[in-house]
């Protein structure tokens, strides 16, 4: 079974304890838009569940009954930390998505000084003008 399948199979079971399926027909049940919904579930927790809602990954037409559900059935008392592991682990490794990688991909993308924040000297750029004829001067920090 393939890491995705994995947290499908791990975030399918969690929700079956409060009578929740994913993609089934009763108001309440839970209907994915998007596959990256089960690895955001598993490395955000609650705040990736609703994150993932926000982004569109999932629906539902009753969401009042969902978190009710899933509240009553107390789901988060009941993660057995050793089933999920391995999906937790693998959501972590695979999400690409950091601030800190962000900071570096913006500065690769946009430094026109042709220097970036993998530079072993440890320098910074400070651009100056206002135009494309920007000039650049380096301070070093130690």
């Amino acid at each position: 079974m393939t890491a995705m399948g994995k947290a499908e199979a791990a975030v399918r079971n969690l929700l079956a304890l409060a009578g929740i399926d994913i993609n089934g027909d009763q108001p309440w049940d839970l209907r994915v838009n998007d596959r990256r919904f089960y690895q955001r579930l598993l490395s955000g927790g609650p705040l990736g569940f609703g994150e993932s809602y926000m982004a569109g990954l999932w629906d539902c037409e009753a969401l009042d009954q969902l978190i009710y559900k899933a509240l009553r059935a107390d789901l988060e008392h009941k993660i057995s930390p050793l089933k999920l592991l391995w999906p937790v682990i693998w959501s972590k490794m695979v999400n690409l998505q950091s601030r800190k990688r962000a900071f570096r991909i913006g500065e690769h993308h946009y430094d026109p000084c042709g220097q970036n924040a993998d530079n072993s000297n440890h320098h910074h750029q400070f651009h100056k003008g206002k135009t494309s004829g920007a000039s650049c001067s380096t301070l070093a920090i130690s």
